[in-house]
């Protein structure tokens, strides 16, 4: 479901993030990345807030294009997507398998409801 490619760039991404970022204990880069990863969804609901201009004014001031603010969300999402992965990696999850089983999963659950069992 992710590509090679981006499971690779993830890794070499991790070790540079590792070299400059040291952590002492595995417990310590989860508990990084889960605060990263806060850090990225929060930047996302501002990006979702500004382009809908539901935001106090001063953040509306100088306000982007409705064209750049769909690219600022765009950036925003791969933010989390990335830091997602970053973080499954630290966990040691194979996040290939993780989201087979995820989405055969809510499509079972789809097909049960859709049976209205």
């Amino acid at each position: 479901m992710i590509s090679q490619e981006l499971i690779d760039w993830v890794e070499r991404q991790s070790g540079r993030l590792n070299k400059h970022f040291p952590v002492a204990t595995k417990r310590e880069g989860l508990f990084g990345r889960v605060a990263k990863l806060t850090e990225e969804v929060g930047e996302l609901a501002e990006a979702i807030l500004a382009s809908e201009r539901l935001q106090r004014q001063e953040k509306l001031d100088g306000a982007s294009s409705a064209h750049e603010a769909v690219e600022n969300i765009g950036a925003e999402c791969a933010d989390v997507i990335i830091t997602t992965l970053l973080l499954a990696q630290q966990a040691g999850v194979d996040i290939n398998q993780a989201l087979a089983h995820k989405t055969a999963r809510i499509d079972a659950r789809f097909e049960k409801s859709q049976k209205g069992e």
